[in-house]
């Protein structure tokens, strides 16, 4: 049976962006791009891609092959886009495309490590690890040229999980996984002059996201290793605390108005404590409630990955399904 908590199903792989006046979202090879009211519809760049691109009509082939992974960021020329490694700029006024010289040491980042402050854009890395270590990028011209403001080295942390914004301490917190120590939270300036460790080296520090309030910093831990809790900072004291348990690994929390939505994965790991997808939903970051549960579509996740909901950036609430049964490559819309 089909979850009573969704209100609508959009037929988009991502939507990466769903604000007033502005709307981003793909399926497969194509952008749906809304501004202002102008919509248009635009091919992604397919160069890096080889002979994957002929798959790229099969659902089943794009996830299988990572080929329904692109991660798109507003910029001021129009959004930029990173596919396979590569890094493009989308040029709203004149329509075209410029490809940046820069690689990324990961095929993709994660849905929350890249990030625009103020025109400013950022990438931290994702992927295996490697000898070379994990990065974190910024570029200040929408993404053509791009300068390496850290490096992580390769036994440091396994990768990057979120880069977010801090409007109260004007900081930027970087959150990296994966095994202890490796699970590490620090918080930089936004030119990357002043960096500083938070805390780490636990499960409790694994995250993919994070809320900002002026006291606190709070997020749920991204754990399949063990019992998921949400955890608070206190700014004042640098001290977390445990709140609530949660039947799985949480990967993306956002703040909708005034509500928070948490979305718990189904990846492998003693964690899990059921074969379901869990739907929380809070008002004061403190007491959760489950509002709904999907199940996992069955396709074996070593190959097609893990079910996942991502929350989507913007003002409705609304996560966009990987692995989820009947939601598969779909994004739907959550009854507020």
């Amino acid at each position: 049976m089909k979850n009573n908590i969704v209100e609508k199903v959009l037929d988009f792989e991502m939507v990466h962006w769903n604000e007033e006046n502005l709307f981003i979202a793909h399926k497969a090879n194509v952008i749906t791009y809304i501004k202002n009211g102008k919509q248009k519809k635009i091919r992604i760049p397919t160069d890096s891609l080889g002979w994957k691109k002929l798959f790229m009509p099969l659902r089943k082939a794009r996830r299988a092959l990572r080929l329904d992974k692109t991660i798109i960021i507003p910029c001021n020329r129009g959004f930029a886009a990173v596919r396979n490694g590569r890094i493009y700029v989308y040029d709203d006024s004149s329509n075209t495309w410029n490809q940046s010289e820069t690689r990324l040491n990961c095929r993709n980042p994660m849905y929350n490590a890249i990030l625009n402050v103020e025109g400013t854009l950022y990438i931290g890395e994702y992927g295996k690890p490697n000898g070379v270590g994990k990065r974190i990028l910024m570029s200040k011209d929408d993404g053509l040229t791009w300068s390496c403001v850290h490096q992580f080295k390769s036994d440091e942390i396994r990768h990057i999980h979120a880069l977010l914004w801090d409007k109260y301490e004007q900081k930027i917190w970087i959150f990296t996984g994966d095994f202890n120590p490796e699970p590490q939270v620090f918080k930089a300036d936004k030119n990357f002059n002043n960096f500083e460790r938070v805390g780490g080296g636990t499960q409790h520090w694994r995250a993919c996201h994070a809320i900002f309030s002026k006291n606190y910093v709070d997020w749920i831990m991204d754990c399949p290793l063990e019992k998921v809790h949400h955890i608070r900072l206190d700014r004042a004291t640098g001290a977390i605390s445990t709140g609530q348990s949660f039947a799985g690994p949480v990967w993306y929390v956002r703040k909708y108005g005034e509500i928070i939505l948490a979305a718990s994965a189904q990846e492998v790991g003693p964690s899990h404590m059921d074969k379901k997808l869990h739907l929380y939903k809070s008002t004061d970051l403190k007491d959760w409630t489950e509002i709904g549960t999907f199940e996992h579509d069955g396709w074996p996740k070593g190959y097609f990955r893990y079910g996942i909901m991502t929350a989507v950036r913007g003002q409705v609430p609304a996560f966009s399904c990987e692995g989820v049964k009947h939601y598969d490559g779909k994004t739907i819309l959550i009854k507020s």
